[in-house]
């Protein structure tokens, strides 16, 4: 019996109970549950699979060239970009777009608009103000300094 009670869950009792009108729990396939892990796998899946149609894009980080590109960016810049300007010093790790490409391949390559960030900065920061179209950063008076910031 499997500890849940369902059986053992193998081929031969599954048909044996379907022939006695027993109905078995549909998460159990020959004796291994199917876990939260199980199910996670399946949506990551499906939601992996979705961003790439919506984005095309996300494979040119796995090009030749742009393994190129930020290895070089890397090496000319090896410190996080905004810790530095802080005072900070931070090993950078990822290279990002200060203008989101968005699919433009020319913006994508273009050296001028990459930018050597650590994890954390890439992570929290940057891709916060991607999402929200300008940066929440301040000057010593307290006004936004990004021009695209809805104050300004």
């Amino acid at each position: 019996m499997h500890p849940q009670g369902h059986g053992s869950g193998n081929l031969t009792e599954l048909c044996e109970a379907n022939r006695a009108g027993i109905r078995r729990s549909a998460v159990f396939y020959f004796g291994a549950p199917m876990t939260d892990r199980t199910a996670k796998h399946r949506r990551d899946r499906t939601h992996d699979a979705h961003r790439r149609e919506a984005k095309p894009w996300r494979r040119w980080y796995k090009r030749a060239a742009w393994l190129r590109l930020r290895a070089l960016q890397l090496s000319e810049v090896p410190l996080c970009e905004r810790h530095a300007a802080a005072g900070d010093v931070v090993l950078a790790t990822v290279v990002n777009h200060r203008v989101p490409h968005r699919g433009d391949w020319a913006l994508f390559t273009d050296r001028a608009n990459h930018e050597s960030l650590c994890e954390s900065c890439h992570n929290a920061v940057a891709q916060a103000e991607e999402a929200r179209g300008y940066s929440v950063a301040v000057d010593a008076t307290g006004w936004p300094i990004d021009p695209r910031h809805p104050a300004n």
